[in-house]
């Protein structure tokens, strides 16, 4: 029953997600669909599905690749192995990302909160957002600006721009050639709709490091 709600909102476009049992989890469709765990050993000759990795770079998983080690599977190398040696820590005055430029599409959740760590270590962040499709936090909170929108969006500059308009979306594009950083948490599918997808952004910036998450992955 849960499992027909939640497809059924998610097909009108409402974020839900069906709360579900640990062994409901590992039988999953969605999840069972995107590899998200793997039977591997855990010792003692035993195999148990363990979750392989949550973040993919350039298309690729970074995942676990075997189970956790038996004990003293690695004694003699790690004896035989010299530690490396500590590097010097300059005294130097200011925060370590300053000069990092960044563009910040968060609408809520992991990618406002990810922009303002990094704006608080320096980072210029911009947040980015329009009147039709505003930060989340600023609706489910009953007004544009509330306690957790300010909190999220703090040491930020903001910017309000319609990326459906063509002068809106050439603003956008130029902000990204001279961007470092793109931060985005929209459901799948979104920012390539507005144009500004993973290989559009690849084409306005190459060394542009872009970070992309939502609730469901973007495949399954």
């Amino acid at each position: 029953m849960k499992l027909d709600v939640a497809r059924e909102a998610q097909r009108r476009g409402l974020p839900a997600t069906p709360v579900l049992e640990p062994t409901e989890v590992l039988e999953n469709e969605h999840i069972t669909a995107r590899g998200t765990f793997r039977s591997l050993p855990v010792g003692g000759g035993q195999q148990a599905k363990v979750p392989v990795g949550f973040v993919f770079v350039d298309g690729v998983r970074a995942e676990v690749a075997s189970g956790p080690p038996e004990v003293g599977e690695h004694t003699e190398e790690v004896r035989s192995s010299s530690a490396p040696a500590i590097p010097k820590t300059a005294n130097a005055p200011g925060r370590p990302l300053e000069g990092l430029r960044v563009l910040d599409f968060g609408i809520g959740a992991v990618g406002v909160e990810l922009g303002r760590l990094l704006a608080e270590y320096g980072a210029d962040v911009l947040k980015v957002e329009s009147s039709d499709f505003p930060d989340f936090i600023r609706t489910i909170m009953g007004t544009m600006m509330n306690p957790s929108f300010a909190s999220s969006s703090r040491s930020k500059r903001g910017l309000g721009v319609d990326l459906k308009k063509a002068r809106g979306l050439e603003i956008v594009e130029k902000l990204v050639r001279q961007a470092d950083v793109f931060i985005e948490n929209n459901a799948a599918g979104v920012m390539d709709r507005l144009g500004l997808g993973r290989e559009r952004l690849r084409e306005l910036n190459p060394k542009l490091g872009a970070f992309s998450s939502n609730m469901t992955g973007s495949q399954g």
